[in-house]
């Protein structure tokens, strides 16, 4: 650990003793080189997390394809029968005041 704060801190008087406009640059650079590996890492978590479900989906496939479920006449009846629509709203519409109208402006 000893070494790692002597890095740090040959960083950080490195980084005094450069001017305004480098410290600036150097900060924008960091930044971005942060953010660009934090979204690597994102990136491969997500894709790890993708692969996983798809691999307990297809075996879960591969057991129902060996000894397929029949449907209940629950399930049968709720496939057959169609969805209602949303209904529409009942609400009336504002309409605007004409310009000759008196009320509240």
């Amino acid at each position: 650990m000893a070494t790692r704060k002597s890095a740090f801190d040959e960083a950080r008087e490195a980084f005094d003793e450069l001017r305004v406009e480098e410290k600036a640059r150097f900060m924008v650079e960091a930044v971005f080189s942060t953010l660009t590996e934090g979204i690597d890492r994102l990136s491969d978590a997500i894709s790890d997390g993708f692969e996983d479900i798809v691999e307990e989906r297809d075996d879960d496939s591969e057991g129902e394809a060996a000894a397929p479920k029949k449907k209940s006449a629950a399930s049968k009846k709720r496939s057959s029968t169609k969805r209602k629509s949303a209904r529409k709203s009942t609400a009336k519409k504002r309409t605007r005041k004409s310009s000759g109208d008196k009320g509240d402006s």
